[in-house]
């Protein structure tokens, strides 16, 4: 199985994390300031963003994507969402001009 990143997004295409990182964490701060999420989702964010991560969820299906700027921030929020009993699963991403199947 592959999964792969697909964007519009001009901080995406620039790899301008922060600008990047506001956008992944946004959509789930609004949601979380209007709805009563499931603690399980609630925790998964917060534990990625507790490691330095961005993060957001993938709908209602108890997973979340989360953008670490760092090897040490990836490594602590593997930690941690392995201690929730999350699976960790890493994308890789290639630069938008980069031939087909690269990253």
């Amino acid at each position: 199985m592959r999964l792969f990143v697909a964007s519009r997004g001009s901080a995406f295409a620039a790899a301008n994390v922060v600008q990047l990182g506001a956008a992944m964490d946004a959509p789930f701060d609004k949601c979380a300031s209007i709805l009563d999420l499931a603690r399980g989702h609630v925790d998964m964010i917060e534990a990625a963003r507790a490691a330095g991560c961005h993060a957001n969820s993938t709908g209602s299906g108890g997973s979340v994507i989360a953008l670490a700027q760092s090897a040490s921030a990836e490594a602590a929020a593997r930690q941690s969402l392995n201690k929730l009993g999350c699976m960790f699963v890493p994308i890789e991403t290639a630069p938008p001009d980069a031939e087909p199947g690269a990253g």
